[in-house]
């Protein structure tokens, strides 16, 4: 490829440039030096294309040019250029820096499952914050990963799937002040907040969550604690099952997601007092209803069989607003949403779409600012939209984008769930309903919350063998006692 200019005198083309190698674009820079983009980035070089000089590289601002169609520069030194995105074109003007300036380069260590949420978001964030730069990085050793973080190096921001999150609680930065500072306090969801606390203390951000309930047949039901809801399944001797499950052993499942919802609430034991409840006669009770009807081969789909009375509720997950549409459709407009029981009567659980983000505690300072500047793009509007494209994106945090999801819903929605037949919503929209519903559920929920990690293998190692029959009810009563005991005593 070669620049030539016109020679008035002689009328003949005149060569100015020479170029060399492959390239989207290349003009004069000036009358010595040529200016030249490829895939990489803009480069000045001599007029054949040797001893080139990078001038800016775009993937250090988020930028993936698939060519480049203009470009000029002027005295100044300033370049502007026309460049083709995917399926989009863009205009960019370069202007020298006056001094060197240096990137704060920060990696955030994503779980592959998250990786499509957060690599625009990356993007933008590094074409919006010159002086940042996020790279993201995959992580598929997370020992290796947690001893990194624990040695206070690594990844400045964590998406916590890859390390748990309560249970790492001193890896990370406090973040209580960030959505203040940011101003968006009023624009997020108050349960989604709560799903980045640790004992009262902001540690990790989510952008987006799910709704976990319960829905009945009876409309008479109001309200559940454990003993209640347990009372209820005894009193009902025409039940073929409590709840939806695949098949297979849910007995292990039923009391450690029914009947427990973390450390603080659970029909188990007392873990402030240190007392337990394994030795009684509600929890053999209970050991006995899940062997009955929790343990069985064939599944049980949800539906219409617990307006029959034949299974005492479903389990259901709202992660798009199009999905109470579906349950609406199945269970009818006065659908009862009791909710999971707990020890204070029946809630509503949140909980986040992806693992909480956090920040390292140790990280330097300028490293902070650009992850507390990196998380209120993903809490912006802007962010927040370009987030929710992403078909795993559920429940917005933020209060104006979640109505727009509600708001997007039309009669050619395609509104699906698990266990349930793909429906087009049709003359079945009610997006006036279905916003009602689904914005109370939001307002009453609470945090999900599980056992730690190490008190989960004892229930599930213990409960397993006595579900599949190899122990029996003392012996797993005796051996829950000692383990747990042992537990919440080291744990006191």
């Amino acid at each position: 490829m070669t620049l030539q200019y016109m020679d008035a005198k002689t009328g003949k083309p005149l060569p100015l440039a020479d170029m060399k190698q492959d390239c989207y674009y290349f003009t004069l820079f000036d009358e010595d030096t040529l200016l030249y983009a490829d895939s990489e980035g803009i480069y000045r070089s001599d007029l054949s294309g040797n001893t080139p000089k990078l001038l800016y590289r775009w993937t250090n601002h988020g930028i993936t040019a698939a060519g480049v169609s203009a470009m000029q520069a002027d005295k100044t030194g300033r370049i502007a250029l026309l460049y083709q995105g995917f399926g989009d074109y863009n205009y960019l003007c370069l202007e020298p820096t006056t001094e060197e300036a240096e990137i704060c380069e920060i990696t955030m260590a994503v779980s592959s499952g998250r990786m499509s949420v957060y690599r625009p978001l990356a993007a933008a964030f590094n074409r919006q914050y010159p002086g940042y730069h996020i790279e993201l990085e995959s992580c598929d050793d997370k020992t290796a990963l947690l001893t990194e973080l624990t040695a206070g190096k690594g990844p400045v921001l964590i998406d916590t799937f890859l390390t748990g999150f309560e249970e790492q609680e001193k890896l990370w930065e406090p973040l209580d002040e960030t959505p203040e500072r940011l101003g968006i306090m009023e624009e997020l969801q108050p349960c989604a907040l709560e799903l980045g606390r640790i004992n009262g203390t902001l540690y990790g951000i989510v952008t987006d969550f799910r709704l976990r309930t319960l829905v009945t047949g009876d409309p008479d039901l109001k309200d559940w604690d454990y003993d209640s809801f347990l009372q209820c399944v005894e009193e009902r001797p025409e039940l073929e099952a409590i709840f939806n499950f695949y098949g297979g052993d849910y007995g292990t499942y039923f009391i450690t997601n029914f009947i427990s919802h973390g450390i603080d609430d659970t029909f188990l034991f007392d873990a402030e007092a240190g007392t337990m409840n394994f030795n009684s006669s509600k929890f053999r009770k209970a050991l006995e209803l899940a062997k009955k009807y929790c343990v069985r081969e064939e599944g049980v789909s949800p539906g219409t069989a617990v307006l029959e009375g034949k299974v005492l509720c479903n389990e259901l997950t709202v992660s798009k607003p199009e999905e109470l549409t579906l349950y609406r459709v199945c269970y009818g407009e006065d659908a009862n949403y009791i909710g999971y029981p707990t020890k204070d009567g029946a809630a509503h659980f949140a909980e986040s779409g992806g693992s909480p983000l956090t920040i390292r505690k140790t990280a330097a300072r300028e490293e902070k600012e650009a992850a507390c500047a990196f998380i209120s793009l993903c809490l912006s509007y802007e962010g927040q939209s370009q987030a929710a494209k992403d078909l795993n994106f559920a429940l917005s945090v933020r209060k104006d984008l979640l109505e727009e999801q509600i708001a997007a819903m039309n009669k050619d929605t395609l509104a699906s769930a698990s266990g349930f037949e793909q429906i087009v919503i049709g003359d079945d929209l009610n997006i006036e309903l279905d916003r009602r519903i689904l914005l109370d559920l939001v307002d009453q929920a609470k945090p999900l919350r599980y056992f730690p990690v190490e008190l989960r293998n004892i229930l599930y190692e213990e409960l397993e063998q006595y579900f599949a029959g190899a122990i029996t009810e003392d012996m797993v009563i005796n051996n829950l006692e000692s383990r747990v005991g042992l537990y919440l005593g080291e744990r006191n």
